[in-house]
């Protein structure tokens, strides 16, 4: 910095030490910025101790914490920090919590641990169909309480969330594992899958609206899964060599056509609500009326080919139909 910088500088400071405001001046100024400070401020009501937790919960948390927890490494760490901080209870405590609750989200990253503990592929897919039961649990207990209809919302999503989760490891099993393994786990996902879509039925009649179309999505993803287990099951059936038995695969055809078809009975009962005609709806139904209740199925490699794409077909359609009258009935509430 040059001298004559310095001069400058120091002629300031000694200057503006001389100067004195007018006191007048100073209060009326004071007095305008706490007048308009109060105007602007929102109006203060007292903070409750959950309020002050959620803030500090929501200050360290990312965006979509539900599904940045179901991240197994994430889930890992989390569950490590809380059983090494001794918080065992909270853990416990997590286990009841339902969709909504502030301990859910540990609930399910405690799933995601147990998965992350366990390698093989086999045993991942059989506790993720524990877990998948236990979301409809949640589901049908959140359904029962109608002053919290976003409940049910959350608890379908997640539920969809693990039916395309379970596909998934299917396909993963299914490249990898032996045969008779592989049957196995397409029997298990394919017996999981119509039992949501049974539990789901039954839930949907004590819903508004909003929370029906969900359950219909849940159904639905449920069906595909339901499908693709099959598809896998008679595939590995011919690959067998007679270790799998042809009825598991004809029992499981029949199940998942009878599911299905209860679902396209309701809809025939509501499809007077669209202006559509509702022959679609009934040519689908039965069809899998037929095939739930045919007392043989041939078994070659083609005939169960063009079986399953007959049923995908009429699944897809019936689960369509049912979510145009979910929406319109939504439009109209």
């Amino acid at each position: 910095m040059n001298s004559k910088i310095h001069r400058r500088l120091r002629d300031l400071r000694t200057t503006s030490r001389h100067i004195v405001p007018d006191a007048a001046w100073v209060r009326a100024t004071r007095e305008t910025l706490r007048t308009r400070v109060a105007r602007d401020l929102p109006e203060s009501h007292e903070i409750t101790i959950l309020e002050r937790v959620r803030a500090a919960f929501h200050a360290f948390a990312p965006r979509k914490f539900g599904v940045w927890l179901r991240r197994p490494a994430i889930a890992f760490a989390l569950i490590v920090f809380v059983l090494a901080g001794g918080s065992v209870v909270s853990v416990s405590a997590a286990e009841h919590a339902l969709p909504g609750d502030f301990l859910y989200s540990v609930k399910l990253a405690t799933e995601q641990a147990r998965l992350a503990f366990t390698p093989v592929k086999e045993e991942q897919l059989k506790l993720k169909t524990e877990f998948t039961s236990r979301r409809v649990r949640d589901l049908k207990l959140v359904a029962s309480d109608r002053a919290h209809p976003d409940r049910v919302v959350q608890a379908a999503e997640i539920l969809k969330q693990d039916l395309n989760t379970l596909k998934q490891q299917l396909r993963d099993v299914a490249q990898s594992a032996s045969v008779d393994t592989t049957a196995a786990a397409a029997k298990l996902v394919d017996q999981k899958s119509t039992d949501v879509i049974n539990a789901l039925q039954q839930t949907k009649t004590q819903l508004a609206p909003e929370g029906k179309e969900k359950l219909t999505e849940a159904q639905s993803a449920a069906a595909d899964t339901g499908m693709k287990a099959i598809e896998i099951l008679a595939a590995t059936q011919q690959q067998s060599k007679g270790s799998v038995p042809v009825v598991d695969v004809t029992q499981a055809i029949k199940d998942h056509a009878q599911a299905v078809s209860d679902v396209g009975d309701s809809v025939s009962v509501d499809a007077g609500l669209l202006t559509t005609s509702s022959t679609m709806v009934t040519s689908s139904t039965q069809v899998l009326a037929e095939i739930a209740s045919s007392s043989t199925l041939s078994t070659s490699r083609s005939t169960f080919s063009t079986l399953i794409g007959r049923m995908t077909h009429a699944t897809q359609q019936i689960f369509a139909q049912q979510k145009a009258i979910d929406q319109l009935q939504i439009s109209e509430a």
